[in-house]
C-alpha cells in the first residue's frame, strides 16, 4: 500500500507522519495510528496499510 510522508506543523515543532489512504472514492472513516516505543518500522507501516487495505483512512 502506497503512502504519503507529509508534515504537521504544531507550536511546539514539526511531526513527521505518514498518510494511507484507501483506494476508491470516500468518505472512508479514518484512525490515528501511533507507533510504539519501536519507533516507524516495516512492521508498523504493514499494519497501518492493512487498515486502509479494509477501507480505512
Amino acid at each position: 500500500m502506497p503512502y504519503e510522508k507529509t508534515i504537521v506543523r504544531t507550536d511546539d515543532g514539526d511531526c513527521n507522519i505518514h498518510v494511507f489512504s484507501p483506494i476508491g472514492p470516500g468518505p472512508c472513516p479514518g484512525v490515528i495510528f501511533y507507533m510504539d516505543a519501536g519507533g516507524v518500522r516495516p512492521a508498523v507501516l504493514d499494519m497501518a496499510g492493512r487498515l486502509a487495505d479494509s477501507g480505512i483512512r
